[in-house]
């Protein structure tokens, strides 16, 4: 039918309403067009965009931080849904306050603002966060980022914390004024040492309260090197402009942001790698169940992000390194001679390199002397400055690369799985699969380490019967640690151990005791030579043998051998003797061997005799060990 001219009217009017409509309202500055009115397949490929599931902390869609003035959608949070919130928060109509409402918004998260600025390109651009918002000015005023670098301060086993290390993010830069800054951004908990099994329970169950700080560089450095004597490894992250202005803006975005720390999914790891994945995504990739503080160094080395390396040991850390480097009798020549108050003869035709070696040496045992109190002491310290006076023009002659000497990012993956079969002449054959989520055992490649250390969280053994098919629960570790650190020149070094958890045990006439309790023990370590290490270890153990109390304590001795290529064998002789059980002693002596066949795959072999006054047994044992 023909249209009337009031029809067509109608129809103009109510085009030119909808287009009106349609279009955005100037809050001051030039207009966009709404990102809300896109497709809706827009806004679900933006919402799986990995850089904005990096800004939520939430690489694989499930979210590590749960406040809600982080997350707006809370409590029925998805990626899609923060989108829509922010894309409100940000260009939505809310009345009068709206000016002032989006500008709190976008100050409160201005690293969402400029990437959705750069995603759709339909938020308005006149609004400069760092020139705009005071907050964010005076934090990139006062905290420079010409460079940042990924920190990683050695593993510390008595802290539940830092038990792999610690990772953590270094700004550096040069302020307005001139003057040079340097602060670190750290994620962290705190651990109680008088209660130190609840805080490592807590920290993998129900977590514990986190702490995000931004402090002076130099004085988090201070503590590790002389403090807790943790060696620090930093490693520059070549970012961009633009890649360092996102981080700091996201980092800016965190700082009101309550946060709970979980041991095994949101660490100093995670949280670190979470940041930088602002810039990179790729950084936050972890094929393991933990992602451990050397493995987002590894990450960043693997992605061509580290172009820089720098070391600064601690004087033990010196100590044993230079030692390594210099032969026995050498060595040994100059310790004497040190603690003795004698003087020290270059050794006769030593090239230029190995006279600064034997002068850092030097340098290194007399500031471990130095910090002595007394007469002793004071002489050290005026030797010190001898030595440091003849480093300096041997130094300009030839140049010691330390960096790479046990560089842990050098280091083998930390989780691993291993399967296996063992064979008993009494109840013949079984085949095992363990899980290590996180750790590392005593046979593992430590090349890159001064000790032979053991970390073993939650590492779980399931065992089966070929010939009657039952599957068992063979050991399940809560908690494990073994640290086998030799004796350095000067008589220092502690050897120590400690487990809680669940292991079937070979006991006087049973094949297989439930055991479910705790031990430990202390001695030392000694190296017989570069490649050999001897270590005794005297303890005890208190818990629970088939429901009956067990309290006993227990001697071990051992030999471990490093050979080349990562192989490496130890041989080991335990006795223990239950008290609840007439003192009835139990021995065995096991050797056990790992050869590797790839960077990623091992084979274990183990052979262990053990016995009573009533009863022995011998297993035989092969598997493959494979890193992940």
């Amino acid at each position: 039918m023909p249209s009337s001219p009031c029809r067509r009217a109608c129809t103009g009017i109510f085009l030119l309403a909808i287009a009106v409509l349609a279009t955005p309202q100037k809050v001051s500055g030039a207009a966009a067009p709404d990102p809300l009115a896109r497709k809706e397949s827009t806004i679900r490929e933006l919402a799986s965009d990995r850089e904005w599931l990096a800004l939520l902390h939430a690489p694989d869609g499930k979210p590590r931080i749960r406040d809600p003035g982080f997350l707006l959608s809370l409590p029925n949070f998805s990626p899609e849904a923060e989108l829509r919130a922010m894309l409100q928060a940000f260009l939505d109509d809310r009345g009068d306050e709206s000016v002032e409402g989006r500008m709190r918004d976008i100050c409160r998260f201005p690293a969402r603002y400029e990437w959705l600025m750069r995603k759709l390109g339909a938020i308005r651009s006149d609004i400069d966060p760092v020139e705009d918002c005071q907050g964010i000015g005076e934090f990139f005023t006062r905290a420079p980022a010409d460079e940042i670098f990924l920190v990683y301060a050695s593993e510390n086993l008595v802290s539940a914390s830092s038990m792999m290390g610690h990772v953590l993010l270094e700004l550096s830069g040069t302020k307005a004024d001139g003057d040079r800054a340097e602060h670190a951004i750290s994620f962290f908990t705190s651990v109680n040492a008088r209660n130190f099994l609840w805080s490592a329970a807590a920290s993998l169950t129900t977590g514990t309260q986190g702490f995000y700080s931004l402090s002076p560089y130099r004085e988090r450095e201070a503590e590790y090197l002389q403090r807790e004597q943790r060696s620090v490894w930093t490693y520059r992250v070549t970012l961009d402009a633009e890649e360092r202005r996102r981080v700091r803006l996201h980092l800016y975005e965190l700082r009101h942001t309550s946060l709970t720390y979980f041991f095994d999914i949101h660490n100093c790891a995670t949280f670190t790698a979470d940041i930088l994945a602002v810039a990179d995504p790729a950084i936050s990739d972890n094929a393991a169940p933990w992602m451990s503080p050397i493995d987002v160094v590894k990450n960043a080395v693997r992605l061509g992000r580290v172009d820089q390396y720098r070391l600064l040991p601690t004087s033990q850390w010196a100590v044993r390194m230079y030692d390594n480097q210099l032969s026995r009798t050498r060595s040994r020549q100059i310790v004497h001679a040190l603690t003795h108050g004698e003087s020290i003869a270059a050794a006769p035709d030593a090239s230029l390199r190995e006279r600064l070696l034997e002068l850092l040496y030097e340098e290194a045992l007399l500031k471990r002397l130095s910090g002595g109190i007394g007469d002793d002491s004071q002489t050290a310290a005026t030797q010190l400055l001898s030595v440091q006076a003849q480093i300096e023009p041997v130094a300009q002659s030839v140049d010691i690369d330390i960096t790479q000497y046990k560089n842990p990012s050098a280091s083998p993956q930390d989780a691993q799985w291993e399967v296996g079969s063992a064979y008993r002449r009494s109840s013949g054959a079984t085949l095992s699969l363990r899980l290590l989520p996180a750790g590392r055992r005593l046979l593992d490649d430590q090349r890159q380490s001064f000790s032979t250390s053991e970390l073993r969280i939650g590492e779980t053994t399931i065992s089966t019967s070929i010939e009657t098919g039952a599957v068992f629960l063979d050991e399940f570790s809560l908690y494990g640690v073994t640290s086998l650190l030799p004796l350095n020149p000067l008589g220092e070094g502690i050897s120590w151990r400690f487990a809680a958890g669940y292991q079937n045990q070979f006991w006087r006439t049973d094949e297989r005791t439930a055991f479910l309790g705790f031990n430990s023990g202390v001695g030392s370590t000694l190296a017989l030579a570069k490649t050999i290490d001897a270590f005794a270890l005297i303890g005890a153990g208190l818990g629970l043998r088939d429901s009956n109390a067990s309290a006993y304590p227990d001697l071990e001795i051992g030999l471990i051998g490093k050979w080349p290529g990562a192989n490496r064998t130890i041989i080991r002789h335990r006795v223990a003797a239950d008290c609840c059980a007439n003192l009835d002693a139990i021995q065995s002596v096991g050797v056990e061997h790992l050869s590797p066949i790839t960077r990623s795959l091992a084979l274990t072999l183990d052979a262990k005799r053990e016995w009573s006054s009533v009863n022995s047994r011998t297993t035989l044992y092969l598997g493959i060990r494979n890193y992940f």
